[in-house]
């Protein structure tokens, strides 16, 4: 090696060496140099941590009715659930019939320990049987009752029987939700009338009601008006009997809007009478007064068919849901 290449090797070694020295001096220099250590005024803004004074509720908001049953249930408050129970007639079964609900869900399920499963169980029964004689009592009735010891009672295949009926039941919707043309929209029956067989099969009230409002609305949309009309006045008859509101209300909806289009204002009065005593019940004052304005109208016109024009065909807004005629989804 000639000596020049040799003074350029000890050249570039003696500044990769000096250079390392460099940064290990200037690091030690820097960890005790006072402008290079964090500034102790340097903190989070505690702004942009969640005030846990906020709540996802208004706390100055009023329980829901089921909320209120949830409460004096709770608390076994008995008398003051049998008082909210009939100052809310409306949606007393949608209430006792989820703790049917929750023990469908349970009583079969997998992965749950068995004694956890058992408690749960025998929990749910004794609530749910308990609410219905409240109902009962509340009401004067006993189809309460005899609506959670039917469910209770069902054997395996009866509930597997009744999620067959659930999976039918959405599928008819599904399938009239997705409808161009009348004939999809008819299609719609082929699953929803065996769900409606399952249900009485099952002596399940509220699922053939509400079957039956979802039918009606089908053939309503599939231009069987007539056939449409016995089955919704069908599922007003079954839907009173367990007050079934989504369902009565639905299949009022529809007759009122039948009638108004085939001049058959017999019915549509009668449907929106029964949907304003519906509403007061309900304790929903805006949507009895509109009601109210619908029926002074169609009344004013029947009295001076001459010289008036047909009132306009405004479907009633349900209490808390603007549109009640929508079915959107399985019953329960």
């Amino acid at each position: 090696m000639s000596p020049a290449r040799i003074r350029r090797g000890a050249c570039c070694l003696a500044l990769l060496l000096l250079g390392s020295l460099g940064a290990t001096a200037s690091a030690q220099y820097r960890k005790g140099d006072p402008r290079y250590v964090k500034d102790p005024r340097e903190v989070s803004d505690p702004r942009t941590v969640r005030d846990p004074r906020t709540v996802d509720r208004d706390p100055r908001a009023l329980p829901s009715d089921q909320e209120l049953f949830d409460h004096h249930l709770a608390t076994d408050n008995v008398g003051e659930l049998r008082v909210a129970m009939r100052e809310n007639p409306w949606i007393v079964m949608k209430w006792i019939d989820g703790f049917c609900q929750r023990w469908l869900a349970i009583v079969d399920a997998d992965g749950t320990p068995g004694e956890q499963r058992q408690a749960e169980v025998a929990l749910l029964q004794e609530q749910g049987r308990l609410v219905a004689r409240l109902a009962d009592g509340a009401f004067g009735d006993t189809r309460f009752s005899l609506y959670v010891d039917g469910v209770f009672r069902w054997t395996p295949e009866q509930r597997t029987l009744y999620l067959e009926r659930e999976r039918l039941t959405q599928q008819g919707l599904d399938v009239s939700n997705g409808a161009i043309t009348a004939d999809d929209a008819r299609r719609a029956l082929t699953p929803l009338t065996q769900a409606l067989e399952y249900a009485r099969r099952l002596g399940d009230t509220p699922g053939m009601s509400s079957t039956l409002a979802a039918m009606g609305r089908v053939q309503w949309e599939g231009g069987y008006y007539r056939e449409a009309r016995a089955t919704m006045g069908e599922a007003v008859r079954i839907g009173r009997q367990v007050r079934d509101y989504d369902a009565i209300w639905a299949a009022l909806s529809m007759l009122y809007e039948g009638g108004m289009e085939h001049e058959e204002y017999g019915q549509a009065q009668r449907a929106l009478r029964d949907q304003y005593l519906i509403a007061r019940d309900s304790g929903a004052p805006g949507a009895a007064e509109q009601i109210l304005v619908q029926l002074v109208e169609l009344e004013l016109y029947l009295d001076d068919r001459d010289r008036l024009a047909p009132p306009s065909v405004r479907t009633p807004g349900r209490p808390g849901r603007e549109d009640p005629g929508q079915l959107g989804s399985a019953p329960r």
